[in-house]
Order: structure tokens, then sequence, then C-alpha cells
């Protein structure tokens, strides 16, 4: 399968950069961009939960769009950090805030 042409206009600048195992671990957790850019965009509501697994905790945030009731779909991202980098703040707030108001789940 061919590679899109605006994808394939970015993948040399992609390809100059240092691959992610040669980069120090202090540099890759400093905040990043957020994903998606743009303005904030707005949600019904924002809340923070955490959920005990394995015998660890892991931090979950949960969205909903405005006037949101009951049985609405879920959607679920799983971001590729790996518990080393990236942030519900920094990196993917913006990204599932939008998927949130869009997608109406």
């Amino acid at each position: 399968m061919p590679v899109a042409p605006e994808i394939a206009a970015l993948l040399p600048g992609i390809n100059a950069l240092p691959q992610m195992h040669q980069r120090p671990l202090s540099e890759l957790r400093q905040p990043r961009e957020r994903i998606g850019g743009g303005d904030e965009q707005p949600v019904g509501s924002v809340q923070d939960r955490w959920i005990d697994s394995a015998g660890r905790r892991l931090r979950v945030r949960l969205y909903a769009p405005p006037d949101a009731g009951t049985g609405l779909p879920l959607l679920v991202l799983f971001h590729g950090g790996g518990f080393v980098f990236g942030s519900i703040e920094g990196n993917y707030d913006h990204a599932s805030r939008v998927l949130c108001a869009r997608a109406q789940c």
C-alpha cells in the first residue's frame, strides 16, 4: 500500500531525528507538544480515577461530552509511552478531548 503524499513529505524529517533508544530518558520525559494541537476542546466533564490491576494502580481519565446521558458508547485510548514518557496532561489530553467531542462518547 503506498504512503499518502502528506505523510511521505514528513518522513525525511522524522527519519533524521535520533531514535528513541539513543536519547536519554531525562530528555524523553520533558513535556512535549500536545498531540492534536489547536485550541482547547470543550467537553462536558473530565474525571480522574484509579484502577487497581495486577498489583499496580493505573491512572485513568474519563471524558464525557456535554449533556451526556446514560448508555453512551465507550472509546478507549491507550497511549504508547510504556509508562516511561508522555502523560495525560501534556500529550494526550487534547487528543482525548477531541475524540470525546467529535465521537460523542
